[in-house]
């Protein structure tokens, strides 16, 4: 016995636009995620670049005060980040003192007990300096604009999947709404996780399972068993359009939605 009422079912305007509405949040939020990530790996990798630069043609000088103290980032257990923020004096080459602070980071492995700190200064403005520690950290210094990098990427990538997946599924939606012929899938185990729900189905005409992901499904128990409400068009017979639990994408009237409740339940 059929759940919905005949194709064609009309969808609801205001939910859809709702949909878009929440969608767009969600790209909109990964994007500036995206952006902000790409611009700390460019920050990060100028300051590399420049201590690098500074290392390669300054002057050495010779230390005379250090000092300072290290922030550590843990997670599970292990230190991801290291973040110095130290105080330095030195002596030039013509033995002037000099002072200032400086202020690097490094990625999964912080200065060892046998590194020994060498400043270079810049000939032409004395007060520029750099430490062997920053310039010299080879990946565990380059490691946070790497890092950046990456997350940026992937959050960009991410936003653009996000984008092209919720595409295909209002267009399924509206295939399905047009023609789509209800099917039953067997559930095989449902789960969820921080607001997004899972369920492992099965069609009658296919051997193996299918996995979906979204808001919550249209489950119910009919003989014993539970089962999920989907539809299928002809025009895309492989790709079932697994309906809403409150039937939210569809324009029903209230009594239509009461009765097919009721029918699940029963």
């Amino acid at each position: 016995m059929p759940l919905l009422p005949r194709r064609p079912l009309q969808l609801d305007p205001r939910a859809l636009a709702q949909r878009r509405l929440r969608n767009f949040g969600v790209v909109a939020v990964l994007i500036a995620m995206g952006a902000l990530f790409c611009a700390g790996c460019f920050v990060s990798a100028q300051q590399v670049f420049c201590e690098r630069a500074l290392w390669a043609r300054g002057t050495p000088g010779r230390l005379v005060h250090l000092s300072g103290k290290v922030e550590e980032t843990q997670k599970l257990g292990l230190t991801f980040f290291y973040d110095y923020d130290l105080d330095v004096k030195w002596l030039d080459a013509q033995g002037r003192p000099h002072s200032g602070k400086t202020s690097f980071g490094r990625t999964f492995r912080g200065i060892g007990k046998r590194e020994q700190p060498h400043l270079k200064y810049a000939p032409a403005a004395p007060d520029t300096f750099v430490l062997s520690w920053a310039a010299q950290g080879g990946l565990a210094r380059g490691g946070l604009p790497i890092i950046c990098g990456l997350l940026g990427i992937c959050m960009l990538l991410c936003a653009r999947a996000l984008v092209r997946v919720e595409r295909e599924r209002l267009d399924l939606l509206y295939m399905c709404a047009e023609d789509g012929e209800e099917v039953l899938g067997s559930v095989e185990k449902t789960w969820s996780h921080k607001g997004v729900h899972y369920l492992r189905y099965r069609l009658p005409d296919e051997d193996r399972p299918r996995i979906y992901r979204g808001e919550a499904p249209f489950v119910f128990a009919r003989d014993g068993e539970l089962h999920v409400l989907a539809l299928r068009s002809p025009r895309a017979p492989r790709s079932p359009y697994v309906v809403e639990a409150n039937l939210r994408p569809f324009e029903l009237p209230q009594e239509v939605r009461a009765r097919i409740l009721t029918a699940a339940a029963t």
